[in-house]
């Protein structure tokens, strides 16, 4: 409980008002209820009743609970997906649309923010994975051409085309430490090559992997 007190100077009468800054904080970060009083003690007084002014001032918190369904922040669903943000009073979402529901078709994240009948408001983003395409890449993984293996001056690589994703791949020697690593775009669809004439002789693995799957390939160099 903070209480504090100061002193009229003047006159204080009917309908006058004075500001006062309290020179201590009060902490309001716990939701609930709290109680503000203020009152008068003065000498001689006839009405003490009605020299006293109470108010509540209520912390009601953050909305919680959006997108009630989803526990994590990324969700591997088949689209299309419909999103329900969950019982509140108004929604409003990154991409436009002020319905509690919204209909995703594309991997990407979305974000909402809903305001609750104490007029308060949060936000929350949730990634969208289509599990079909992630179904789609592992199959295609397993597809992956690499030759010639055992291999010389280069090796060629093909990936099979993947719509709308990134490959990385990396070339590791037998110690584990990276020899080469590059971006690649799969829409192209036009094999790799690999210069490999001034690597040492032996073992390497070559690592191809995107936000969704790893797969990996032993190479000899000779």
């Amino acid at each position: 409980m903070i209480e504090e007190s100061f002193d009229l100077t003047s006159t204080f009468l009917p309908d006058d008002s004075v500001q006062y800054t309290f020179t201590s904080l009060a902490d309001f970060s716990d939701t609930g209820k709290y109680a503000f009083k203020v009152y008068a003690i003065m000498d001689g007084d006839i009405e003490p009743a009605n020299d006293t002014v109470k108010n509540d001032i209520y912390h009601y918190g953050l909305p919680e609970n959006i997108f009630p369904d989803i526990a994590a922040e990324t969700l591997e669903v088949a689209l299309p997906y419909t999103l329900d943000a969950g019982e509140f009073s108004v929604y409003s979402w990154e991409g436009g649309g002020s319905d509690r529901t919204y209909e995703v078709t594309t991997e990407d994240s979305y974000k909402v923010t809903v305001t609750d009948e104490n007029n308060c408001s949060n936000s929350r983003t949730v990634s969208i994975d289509d599990i079909n395409q992630v179904q789609e890449l592992a199959d295609l993984y397993g597809k992956i051409i690499v030759y010639p293996n055992p291999a010389t001056d280069e090796i060629r690589v093909f990936i099979p085309e993947v719509i709308n994703h990134s490959i990385h791949v990396e070339l590791l020697n037998n110690q584990g430490q990276l020899v080469m690593k590059q971006l690649r775009d799969t829409n192209d669809n036009i094999p790799l090559d690999i210069n490999v004439s001034g690597y040492a002789k032996g073992i390497y693995i070559l690592r191809l992997f995107n936000e969704d799957n790893v797969v990996t390939k032993k190479i000899i160099i000779e």
